[in-house]
């Protein structure tokens, strides 16, 4: 090796004195110096951090099972610690072979513990593998599973210890499941990726890692597939591929397939005559097991044995007449890995409560005489619990280490009569049975293609001239769970439209149901299900327009659903309109009847018929008790709760935010595992925050005072600098009267400058935080009255605008009311540390590094800056900025973010949901501007208050900081960014230097984007309102103004009625860029500069300075103007969360909920025209980043349409 040490993420292959492990990733890992390069003395918590900041997993179970002494696949002695006495391990402990270790033979590239080293690549198995490739693009799982097959074959012919049971069997796929997800994307690798990660244990360049966490039971449905595929290819021990349908030749099954009818023909009813006499006789019978979302469904449990000593009972899950099987894919391959490992299920039953309990159990045989290995409970144990209908049991399963519950229904008695179940609930079952054959069954073998679609059996149709209708219902993925729920539709329909139609409704409609698929979102993960039922004409042949449909479900597994929309559609080749399309975007519970409305009919209450405006009205009477405020704090905005339980189930759009913020608050400094409550030495220290050495940008330059004052005008609160008089007859300003020109004159920049006439030509700027901070001011011998708070400053500074070079410079500050004036003695610092080239790695890791602390020392990589390099003038200087930007962080984060952006946002979203029908053109326009909005600011109350009291010097004094900040609030001003460009004097006319072009980049891009937002409401405002005089009799729109004002408290610049059409455009444009633009701008970069605490602190518990010399300033005393790293910590996992893109967000202009459906034309073309010219606008905005001054250094993309989310959704 060279004297010259690789720097942490780049790549360095390890050397011959080096500790590896089988596992690539890990190995991986260390090549990249994320864990230490020799493999040794590594830690649990340096396991976790690296492998969640580099692959976003979750490894909380490889560290529970390799670490404690106790686990039966522990690889650490247990005197094995490092220097400080914490546990560790060797990467190549992890090659430890035995019965229990995670290592395994049958690896995709390693070779056999029997042949040698088990722990480094086999370069003619990586090979081997990519050779299996089908289209020599990437890796499939079943080009995965062929290569499996192989090695299979070869271990267990040439290797005399070949081990593979079912335990390293679940393990070997748990590990594929990842690769092909993590390592690859959707279940592919591609072949680039296969070599670099396998072979050369290197991070490839163009890999990403997964956007969203994932654990080792990250998909329980992926990782069945796999193990299918995986049990049909040992069955068979062909190179078919598993994927895709075998030929009729390799599929000699002895399994009968049997329709629904045929159930107890084919299932053995469990009786007296066939199971132990202490068997309770509940369990007679057959049962199906409705909801189950594996691919068996009906079962028994005849014919099993009782086992004195366990005193349990016994049955073969592939045992004849036993358990039948979907007739696919997936049940054919569940049934075939069952038989291939002997499962039989141990039960044990309560002989008082009627509870069973089954326990999985494999390696036992029919004969029950072989050796067994006991599943561990998280892989699919199951209790049985009798309810007051003695044909139903609910069901509660543990799969993959996650509870599902279900029913198991008799369906057939034990002596073989039907139940009622089996007409109620088996006969609308999805799909035909396999099960293992009987002796004398009179069933088939099975020879016939599987089938991909899951069928039932039809409804009448009555007149077969009559259309056929089909409904599809688009639900979440995750919560369809309709399978066995009845549901009808009433039809509200007329032949012509007008508040005159004659609205016919029809009958109770049933729907049967036919299929279901799965929609992806843009990640390609599965997010939705279609679900589709017939249903018959009923004689409707003239349906015309349908203004609206009522929905009732009853049954089913859940009690609620979520249904995005219902779509009523005619077969094809029917005559005249064959779709209808109606939008929910709701929970619909069990037994409740909803009304939806055409999204083609977007109307005015006034604009429908009588019997369509008494269903808008019913359904709003629903909405008003759903949405009845909860939260009441005086002299602040009215709110929907304060907790999250309290928040109605539709406004609860991402629970996994909710975990989110709450695991953040357990790494809080209470219960945080990382809570280091010790102080910084040196500004070195800091540098512990990051893992590897992708610091945040701004580390390098933060000292520079041009970025100091650049932050002002193009970083996260450009909200606050105002412009200055250019009369020098009037300087200095009133809200800095101790500033000087003389003062001012003594700064370096302005050095040989006649300040006078700077003043004139508008070059001068400040930023008063006075109004704000004033009441809140605490000095540092104070902070024993609130120990978890700070100090709290109210600061004023006036910042010069170099034409020049386009750079803002700070050039004066007072801390406090009649304090010293701080004025800069040298523009910049004299020593910066030089930081070394970023490599690529660097540069991927740059959003995620800074979330976890290192405990590698990364100082050797970064020059220390120097301060005997510095004079004490330049370091004073820097600590009052500092103390600057700690005032500028408060009104920022809880001012301008929080309560202008959110809390400011919120009476109109409970406005909207309360008093706007979901077929009203207002609600249609502002719902997906309040989407979430809710939720996150329940979570603010409930979990980010907590948070943000611990982080900012203001502590428990955030409320009253709020009603300080309403109590000047003005909805006019403070959501229109025009006429508070204005009020801070950068208007048209405006002198200030800060118009030219390029020199302010918010302003200048936000006037843009104001114009194209505005001009689109006013289109879609005159598309629906003609006159002033219709706007004034909207009953709906009325009562929607009327709730904003009130819960705005009535005096905060909303008026409490509608009068005209200019009045609307004007709110509902505020409303818009706020909940949108403004949010976005200022939420979004925070990363960028909270990320580094010296550039953006929000706590101090220091005294401020008095003097250029009272203190001495040090570097030891920047150090300990920060708060103690774990608060630091605190702050950038919270800050993190908050400034992260979601893969669900929807950003502005985008059709993320449709409410008006595939026909409604004209409101869709003007989305599209408002798409369009975002688009113009968007390439104006990177045009002014290539080209103007001020901007091509430093470019300025916050307000591009395609950065600005829809809503204040986190």
């Amino acid at each position: 090796m060279s004297d010259a040490q690789p720097q942490p993420g780049q790549f360095h292959p390890a050397q011959p004195d080096y500790s590896r492990s089988p596992c690539p990733a890990l190995n991986t890992l260390a090549n990249h110096g994320i864990l230490p390069r020799d493999g040794k003395l590594i830690t649990a918590e340096m396991l976790v951090k690296a492998v969640k900041a580099t692959f976003n997993i979750d490894p909380s179970t490889l560290i529970d099972t390799v670490f404690p002494v106790k686990s039966a696949a522990c690889v650490r002695k247990a005197d094995q610690v490092n220097a400080d006495g914490v546990d560790c391990i060797n990467l190549a402990d992890l090659a430890m072979h035995s019965a229990h270790s995670l290592e395994h033979d049958v690896s995709l590239t390693r070779n056999d513990k029997f042949f040698g080293d088990n722990a480094a690549p086999v370069k003619e198995l990586v090979e081997a593998l990519i050779s299996e490739s089908t289209d020599g693009d990437v890796v499939s799982a079943a080009d995965l599973t062929r290569h499996r097959l192989n090695r299979y074959n070869h271990s267990k012919q040439h290797n005399p210890e070949f081990s593979y049971d079912l335990r390293q069997t679940t393990v070997a796929t748990f590990e594929a499941t990842v690769a092909l997800n993590v390592l690859g994307r959707d279940g592919k690798i591609p072949i680039d990726h296969v070599r670099s990660f396998f072979l050369h244990e290197r991070i490839p360049d163009n890999w990403v890692k997964p956007a969203q966490e994932v654990s080792i039971f990250w998909s329980e449905v992926e990782t069945a597939e796999l193990m299918a595929k995986w049990a049909w290819a040992l069955t068979f021990n062909t190179n078919a591929k598993p994927a895709e349908q075998l030929p009729d030749e390799t599929r000699s099954f002895d399994l009968v397939e049997f329709k629904t009818d045929q159930v107890e023909n084919h299932i053995i009813p469990a009786n007296s005559s066939n199971v132990d006499a202490r068997v309770p006789s509940i369990w007679h019978g057959v049962f199906y097991t409705d909801g189950n979302p594996l691919p068996d469904e009906t079962c028994s449990i005849a014919n099993g044995t009782w086992h004195e000593a366990e005193n349990a009972y016994y049955i073969p899950v592939y045992g004849p007449g036993v358990w039948g099987f979907d007739d696919n894919l997936a049940g054919r391959a569940l049934y075939h890995a069952a038989k291939m490992v002997q499962l039989n299920y141990k039960i044990q039953f309560d002989a008082q409560t009627g509870i069973a309990s089954f326990h999985g159990i494999v390696g036992l045989g029919t004969d029950h005489h072989h050796t067994t290995t006991e599943l561990p409970s998280w892989f699919g144990d199951f209790t049985a619990i009798p309810t007051e209908n003695p044909n139903i049991f609910i069901r509660r399963t543990l799969l993959a280490g996650r509870e599902t519950v279900y029913r198991l229904v008799r369906i057939v008695n034990g002596d073989g009569s039907r139940t009622p179940e089996y007409e109620s609930i088996y006969l609308n079952r999805l799909n035909n049975d396999v099960v293992p054959d009987l002796p004398g069954s009179e069933g088939k073998s099975s020879k016939t293609k599987l089938r991909g679609t899951q069928l039932v059996a039809r409804v009448s149709r009555g007149d077969s001239d009559l259309a056929e209708f089909l409904v599809q219902i688009t639900t979440k993925q995750q919560f369809h769970g309709m399978k066995s729920a009845e549901m009808e539709i009433i039809v509200y329909h007329s032949e012509t439209l007008g508040p005159d139609a004659k609205v016919v409704k029809s009958d109770p409609i049933p729907l049967a149901k036919t299929t279901s698929s799965s929609l992806e979102n843009r990640t390609g993960a599965l997010t939705k299900s279609v679900n589709e039922y017939e249903v018959p004409e009923l004689g409707m042949r003239k349906l015309g327009h349908i203004h609206a449909i009522s929905f009732n479900v009853q049954g089913g597994l859940f009690k609620e659903w979520y249904i995005e929309s219902i779509n009523l559609k005619k077969s094809e080749g029917a005559k005249g309109h064959t779709n209808w399309y109606f939008p929910s975007y709701s929970w619909v519970t069990a037994g409740e009847t909803r009304i939806f409305f055409n999204g083609g009919i977007t109307a005015l209450g006034s604009s429908v018929p009588d019997q369509i405006k008494a269903l808008r009205e019913e359904d709003l009477t629903r909405m008003r008790k759903l949405y009845s405020p909860k939260l009441f704090i005086p002299g602040l905005p009215v709110a929907i709760a304060g907790n999250f339980d309290d928040l109605c189930q539709d406004e609860k759009y991402n629970a996994g935010h909710f975990l989110g913020l709450r695991k953040v608050e357990k790494l809080g400094l209470k219960d945080g595992f990382l809570s280091i409550r010790r102080t910084l030495k040196s500004l070195k220290d800091v540098e512990q925050l990051y893992v590897i050495n992708s610091r945040p940008d701004i580390i390098d330059s933060w000292r520079d005072d041009a970025v100091f004052g650049r932050q002002i005008v193009a970083g996260i609160n450009p909200m606050v600098v105002t412009a200055i008089s250019n009369n020098p007859q009037v300087f200095p300003p009133a809200n800095f009267k101790d500033v000087t020109i003389a003062g001012l004159s003594t700064v370096p920049v302005l050095a040989g400058k006649d300040v006078a006439q700077e003043i004139q030509h508008g070059r001068f700027t400040i930023v008063d935080y006075k109004p704000m901070l004033t009441p809140f001011i605490r000095k540092a011998d104070t902070l024993a009255e609130m120990p978890n708070g700070g100090t709290v400053c109210a600061p004023v500074g006036i910042f010069y605008h170099d034409v020049e070079t386009s750079k803002i410079y700070c050039v004066a500050i007072q801390l406090e009311e009649g304090g010293e004036v701080f004025h800069p003695t040298e523009m910049e610092p004299k020593v910066y540390s030089k930081p070394e080239e970023k490599t690529w790695l660097a540069s991927k890791f740059q959003d995620l590094s800074t979330s976890f602390t290192s405990l590698v020392s990364f100082n050797k990589a970064h020059k220390e800056v120097a301060g005997s390099e510095t004079n004490n003038h330049d370091l004073t200087w820097l600590l009052v900025k500092m103390w600057f930007s700690l005032a500028d962080a408060h009104v920022h984060e809880l001012s301008v973010h929080l309560f202008k952006s959110h809390l400011c946002i919120e009476p109109f979203a409970v406005a909207t949901m309360r008093q706007l029908s979901q077929n009203h053109p207002i609600f249609k326009l502002l719902r997906p501007h309040t989407i979430g909005t809710m939720q996150i600011n329940v979570e603010g109350h409930e979990i980010f208050l907590g948070l943000l009291a611990d982080i900012f010097s203001i502590g428990d004094k955030i409320i009253d900081f709020f009603k300080h900040i309403y109590s000047s609030w003005d909805f006019s001003v403070d959501m229109n960014p025009i006429r508070d460009l204005e009020a801070r004097g950068f208007g048209e006319g405006s002198q200030s230097s800060l118009m030219l072009p390029g020199q302010f980049p918010w302003a200048e891009d936000t006037r843009d984007l104001h114009k194209v937002v505005k001009t689109h409401v006013t289109r879609y405002v005159d598309m629906f309102y003609t006159t002033d005089d219709i706007v004034a009799a909207d009953a709906e729109l009325q009562a929607w103004i009327k709730d904003c004002h009130s819960y705005h408290l009535n005096n905060k610049g909303l008026a409490s009625d509608l009068k005209s059409k200019s009045q609307l455009v004007e709110i509902l444009t505020n409303v818009i860029w706020t909940a949108s633009a403004q949010h976005s701008s200022i939420n979004y970069p925070q990363y960028d500069y909270y990320s580094y605490p010296p550039n953006r602190s929000g706590k101090s518990q220091m005294s401020l300075p008095k003097a250029r010399s009272d203190p001495i300033v040090t570097e030891s005393t920047l150090a300990e103007f920060l708060p103690p790293i774990s608060e630091m910590e605190l702050a950038i996992n919270t800050v993190q969360i908050l400034a992260t893109y979601e893969a669900e967000d929807v950003f502005l202009g985008e059709r993320g909920s449709d409410y008006f459906g595939p026909d409604a034309d004209a409101p869709v073309g003007l989305l599209n025209q408002f798409q369009a010219e975002l688009a113009v606008y968007n390439e104006r905005v990177k045009e002014r980043n290539r080209t103007l001054p001020g901007r091509k250094e430093n470019p300025y993309e916050w307000l591009l349409s395609t950065k600005v989310v829809n809503s204040t959704k986190v």
